[in-house]
């Protein structure tokens, strides 16, 4: 079987060792402005990630946002549903439930 050719994009998305300092600098940039954008309570207010912000222990934190995420099929909407009756069905105490 012959090996698949890897299309353009394929390939600058996985070697980013041609990527001058410059252009380093305004992905970085991008990604910061991006940050600010979307790192906000009122972005994560109706987002599954706001579920992960409920609790403080790490632990919590970590096995909710994974499960929610396994749960991610679909509308937001439809995703924090299903986010929040996992989190009833760990007695609010995921870490603990585990």
């Amino acid at each position: 079987m012959k090996p698949t050719k890897l299309s353009k994009l394929d390939r600058h998305s996985i070697d980013l060792g041609h990527l001058h300092t410059a252009h380093l600098k305004q992905l970085k940039h991008r990604l910061d402005e991006a940050y600010l954008a979307f790192h906000q309570k009122d972005f994560i207010h109706d987002d599954p990630i706001a579920l992960a912000h409920q609790f403080r222990k790490k632990q919590d934190i970590e096995i909710i946002a994974f499960w929610t995420a396994m749960l991610a099929w679909g509308h937001r909407k439809s995703i924090i549903k299903s986010g929040q009756k996992l989190i009833q069905f760990l007695d609010h105490d995921p870490h603990d439930f585990i």
